[in-house]
């Protein structure tokens, strides 16, 4: 997810320019975060927690959920892409994009 679109996107939706701001810079930070063969499956977890963080400038209704979700199903996802098939890894990073761009969906609707 490109944070420029991000930001042009929730711009059209309504949301407050200084809120838009702060998700598309969210959303540039995560997306740069190691998820790598040498990091921990810990802060992998937390890694895939933050996709959802730059949802909280837009809302924090239901702000536990979106983390929670995006830590267990990208690490679940993660698992089983790397023990069983490789190519299911590129489905990894696109459950990745969605989930991200869902909690960004959702806490617009939540405003």
């Amino acid at each position: 997810m490109h944070p420029m679109v991000v930001f042009l996107v929730l711009l059209a939706a309504g949301i407050p320019k200084s809120s838009a701001i702060i998700a598309s810079l969210g959303v540039l930070v995560t997306v740069h975060l190691g998820y790598g063969d040498r990091t921990p499956w810990p802060l992998k977890m937390l890694v895939f927690a933050s996709y959802a963080v730059p949802a909280w400038a837009i809302s924090r209704t239901g702000w536990w959920v979106m983390p929670l979700l995006c830590a267990g199903l990208l690490t679940l996802w993660m698992a089983i892409s790397r023990r069983w098939n490789p190519f299911a890894h590129k489905l990894f990073e696109a459950l990745a994009g969605l989930l991200q761009a869902t909690s960004l969906v959702v806490a617009s609707l939540a405003r």
